[in-house]
């Protein structure tokens, strides 16, 4: 009952968008409740019509009984069709706004989200979990509040006739609105809630399995796999099986329920409208009408147990995206002012750690990048490097200190942000689109002049003009029409065109060759001559063409120079370095 009362109030996401569209909700309902006073009319007076059409002497005596069964048999499906329209075109309406606020909601969140959640539970979230809310309303909330209106109406127009058969209505279909709700909230909530998240998990292997799905073939481990998601898809349909047999027997009961309700008003109107005393009257015409009428209601009240049932899906789904206003409400307010020149780059003791409790990545560390240098950050895995470009673009806020670029945090900027701090990372993606297009994605509105200045201090002008299309060149999915230093190359151009101060490469040339790798690097240097440009690697081949080096260990920065005084004075660096480039050092 707790998770059905925590349903009905559907929380804080989907209230707001509840109360802005309570208008077209009310005609909905109302529709809906006419619906069935229609269809119940129209049994009612077909009733009539049978019995009275058996006895009257003439057509005539029933004209008033075909005008009204045409009345309501015309008027069911104009009702039943209207009522269809509004509330799904209410509900489309409040959950394309509520897909609206969900990206908006995830997009500020993009980098703590893909470090916090996998691929297949943001698929989830942005996929499933809308359209559990959607049903939540069209497929539970919207039929309950229909049934229940009309059990109200019966119950209102029964007690004129007779309080035993106002008891048996409540009695009745009381259980069918209350209890048997009840009993599937209780039997198959947990296992619903199981259904969901083998679902949801099943999104997070599967989107994994995909990713890494040359990984396994060149394994040898492709019929495994296999065998794993067809067991999780057997375990869900198990659960799935579970709940079946219980609506099954949940079913059966509601449609006792029914007969219960059918025999009690057959009994009655036999006695209220039967007997000798009424033969060869229009009384007993009227035990059919009363009998009948109940059936077409029967439609609205069988919905309510699965409906309920359903409903319990979307708890979590409801729960996860409130979840998110949390996190929102953690991040930072914007900026009351956006960074100025010179584009200095300031950490001022920052600690930083990833939740409370957490070790802290970064600790105490305090660095000044002038405008125009060119900085190569090195640390082992886990150092924090990452965590250090994170909080310079404003994806993070520092728990200690601040992080400053211009004399202004970036936290909460935006995207804003990327009018200061471009980010060509390790995974750039190229996208299956043109060779001017995903240029283009650095800035939308650079002119074709743009694009081509770009790629030409990338040295990739000279290939793309030697293309039979030249910028209209598509590079297939993923760049595989290009090579892999190529692909890099195009990234970088995106961050020439965003026209950015400073530029961060976080590890962009991971998986290319030495040579290309170190090529490319002094291309990237010298076409980011007149920039900020802080370089995560994990080498130190090529970092010759820097300015200075900062390496992280334990948090704090632990050397820090330029590389060739480094070498001089350092005898840490100069094993470091050895053991990057062995054959160098030993020639």
């Amino acid at each position: 009952m707790k998770d059905l009362i925590a349903l009905l109030r559907a929380d804080a996401w989907v209230m707001p968008l509840f109360r802005s569209y309570r208008k077209p909700l009310v005609l909905a309902l109302v529709l809906g409740f006419l619906m069935f006073v229609f269809a119940s009319a129209l049994m009612f007076t077909s009733g009539y019509l049978i019995s009275a059409s058996a006895v009257v002497a003439t057509v005539l005596a029933l004209h008033l009984p075909l005008i009204l069964v045409r009345v309501f048999g015309i008027g069911r499906p104009i009702l039943n069709y209207l009522e269809r329209l509004e509330s799904h075109d209410w509900v489309l309406r409040m959950t394309s706004k509520l897909r609206v606020r969900l990206y908006r909601a995830v997009a500020p969140d993009a980098v703590r989200l893909r470090a916090s959640r996998r691929t297949g539970e943001l698929l989830g979230l942005l996929a499933d979990d809308v359209a559990h809310v959607q049903d939540l309303y069209l497929r539970t909330l919207f039929p309950m509040t229909v049934s229940a209106l009309l059990y109200v109406a019966g119950a209102v127009c029964l007690g004129f006739f007779s309080p035993a058969l106002l008891c048996t209505w409540m009695l009745a279909l009381g259980a069918v609105l209350v209890v048997l709700p009840c009993a599937s909230v209780a039997v198959v909530g947990p296992r619903e809630r199981l259904v969901k998240r083998a679902t949801d998990e099943l999104y997070a292997d599967l989107s994994e399995d995909v990713a890494g799905a040359n990984d396994w073939i060149y394994a040898g481990r492709e019929a495994e796999r296999v065998e794993k998601a067809e067991e999780r898809l057997v375990r869900r349909a198990k659960l799935r099986e579970a709940i079946d047999a219980f609506d099954r027997v949940r079913d059966v009961a509601a449609q006792a329920c029914f007969l219960v309700v059918i025999l009690s008003l057959v009994a009655w109107a036999a006695a209220a409208f039967g007997g000798a005393e009424r033969a060869g009257t229009d009384a007993a015409n009227w035990i059919a009408a009363f009998s009948l009428a109940f059936f077409p209601l029967m439609d609205a009240f069988v919905v309510v147990p699965p409906a309920a049932e359903r409903g319990l899906a979307s708890l979590d789904a409801i729960r996860r995206l409130n979840a998110l206003d949390a996190g929102a409400a953690a991040r930072p307010a914007p900026p009351t002012r956006l960074p100025r020149p010179p584009y200095d780059v300031v950490f001022d003791d920052v600690t930083f750690s990833y939740g409370p409790g957490e070790v802290p990545v970064l600790r105490n560390l305090t660095c000044t990048i002038p405008a125009g240098q060119k900085v190569a950050l090195l640390g082992r895995s886990g150092e924090g490097k990452s965590t250090f470009t994170a909080l310079l673009r404003g994806d993070f806020v520092a728990s200690a200190g601040s992080v400053t670029v211009g004399g202004a945090s970036l936290a909460g900027a935006g995207d804003a942000a990327a009018r200061f701090v471009s980010v060509v990372s390790q995974d750039a993606h190229v996208f299956d689109l043109s060779i001017g297009e995903n240029v283009r994605l650095g800035r939308p509105d650079a002119t074709d002049e743009d694009v081509w200045r770009a790629l030409w201090r990338v040295r990739l002008a000279e290939h793309v003009r030697s293309l039979p299309e030249g910028l209209a060149t598509l590079v297939g999915e993923g760049g595989y029409r290009l090579s892999g230093g190529q692909r890099h190359r195009l990234a970088v151009a995106r961050a020439l065109v965003a026209d950015s101060p400073v530029v961060v490469l976080d590890e962009p040339f991971a998986g290319l060759d030495p040579t290309t790798e170190r090529d490319v690097l002094a291309l990237v240097a010298d076409a980011l001559a007149d920039r900020t440009v802080v370089l995560v690697t994990h080498h130190l081949a090529g970092v010759s063409a820097f300015d200075r080096v900062m390496f992280l260990d334990g948090g704090r920065v632990a050397l820090d120079g330029a590389p060739q005084a480094l070498f001089a004075e350092s005898e840490r660096y100069r094993r470091l370095y050895e053991l990057d480039n062995p054959f160098e050092t030993r020639r």
